[in-house]
Formats: C-alpha cells, structure tokens, sequence
C-alpha cells in the first residue's frame, strides 16, 4: 500500500508541476506579445515606422511603375501590418498565440511525460 501512496504522490506532483510549467508557458508569450504591442504603439516608433513604411511604399510604388515583367501590387495600408495587427487584431493574436502555444506545451508535455513515467516502470524491482 506504501508503494501506491508514493507513487501517487509522485503523479500528483508531476502533474502540478505541467500546470506549472503551462501556466509559466502561456504567461511568458503572452507576455512578450503585450511587450510587442507596447513598443509598436509608441508614439515615438510608431512615427519612425510610419515614415520607413510610407518611403517603401513610394519604392514598390515606383519598381511598378518602370517593372516590365510582373506586375507588383503597391500595398493600400496607409499603415505599418505590425500597427495594424497588433492594434485592430491583438485579440485574435492572444487567442492563436494561446491555441497554438497550448496545442505546442500539449505535445512536448505528452513526450516528457511518457519518457519520465516509462522510466520508472522499466526500472521497477518485481515484489
């Protein structure tokens, strides 16, 4: 009987440990995308990256205008895509971030767990 209380504890552990680790997981890419949208929606960068994306606008637009082969659309956002993005759409951005990063934890959880738990049992003495 004192071998099933330990080697539920030792379940129990582990798997309060993943919710750890999950957590910990999910909180550090959350993280770093609310960090992103911060230094994006400054509004000291946020000029800056205006005027580097308007000059390579002005740039597409001109490789259009002298191209001989294939025609290159000229971007219609009067916008930088990272200010778009992480303005109009960071909801979505947290929720794939989330899904993705679960669906990521899930499968790495899912080998180490396996190797650790199969570990025990291989190296178990018979009673």
């Amino acid at each position: 009987m004192d071998h099933i209380a330990e080697t539920d504890r030792r379940r129990k552990r582990l798997w309060i440990t993943g919710a750890a680790a999950y957590v910990l997981f999910l909180a550090g890419f959350i993280g770093a995308l609310l960090v992103a949208r911060h230094r994006v929606l400054q509004p000291e960068r946020r000029s800056a990256a205006q005027a580097h994306w308007e000059a390579w606008r002005e740039e597409a637009a001109k490789e259009v205008r002298e191209s001989q082969g294939s025609r290159r659309q000229v971007p219609v956002s009067p916008e930088p895509p990272a200010v778009v993005l992480l303005r109009d759409y960071f909801g979505w951005c947290v929720a794939i971030v989330a899904v993705m990063g679960s669906a990521l934890f899930a499968s790495f959880w899912f080998f180490l767990h396996g190797s650790l738990t199969q570990a025990r049992r291989t190296h178990r003495r018979p009673s």
